[in-house]
């Protein structure tokens, strides 16, 4: 059963969000979803928090011009109201606080790679170039992100600390045009399906860096769970 707000208007939420797709503009390699797509496939809103809310959206996405429609499924897991309403959307929906509590408010393309949904993850790796400006301007920030962990990892003195510094700073000095370092560590990522040893560990303290900072290259629809 869905939830909907009883003081939400539904019509004028569907006129809004066609209205929003008519006019977003989706960049090479973003997708945006098909707002009126979206199926549960397995909730229980009658439950009580926290509770799953499966669903599936249709996705446009952007690939070397040419609009795919990517079907993809989102498994959330929600502990209140708020979480109902923000986290319950087709990623790329942003809504908005009102005097009732959420409406639409507009559509936000997202990067391909950049998301939890495994079929949107396979797609990304299959089909787009990871050779593009968007990429480039991800691992630049990444760079900065190591760098700025890897100073206070060295300040502390501690030798795990230390020594993942090391790591995370042959790291950045590849990037943003190399990768070589960085896929071999999201390598071994995928290796464990995701399981980070502990971060009191060099190991630890690596991968975690990584998987927290450099989630969308990592393709986590090979997780097996």
């Amino acid at each position: 059963m869905k939830y909907i707000n009883p003081r939400t208007t539904f019509l004028l939420f569907a006129l809004t969000s066609y209205s929003a797709m008519a006019t977003t503009v989706i960049p090479p390699n973003h997708c945006a979803p098909q707002v009126q797509s979206k199926r549960y496939i397995d909730s229980d809103f009658s439950s009580k928090y926290p509770r799953s809310v499966i669903f599936e959206c249709l996705y446009d996405c952007n690939v070397n011009g040419k609009i795919e429609v990517v079907p993809s499924i989102r498994d959330v897991r929600v502990h209140n109201m708020d979480e109902d309403a923000k986290l319950t959307g087709c990623q790329g929906v942003q809504v908005k606080k009102v005097t009732w509590g959420y409406d639409f408010d507009k559509i936000v393309p997202f990067y391909a790679y950049a998301t939890d949904m495994k079929d949107m993850k396979r797609f990304a790796f299959e089909f787009i170039d990871q050779k593009n400006k968007t990429e480039e301007e991800l691992l630049t920030i990444l760079k900065g992100t190591l760098q700025t962990v890897s100073s206070a990892y060295r300040v502390t003195g501690v030798s795990n600390f230390v020594n993942a510094a090391i790591t995370l700073e042959k790291i950045t000095a590849e990037l943003p045009t190399k990768t070589k370092t960085l896929d071999k560590y999201i390598s071994e990522i995928v290796h464990s399906h995701g399981k980070i040893p502990p971060v009191f560990e060099t190991q630890g303290l690596i991968l975690a860096n990584i998987n927290a900072h450099a989630a969308w290259r990592i393709p986590s629809h090979l997780f097996v769970r």
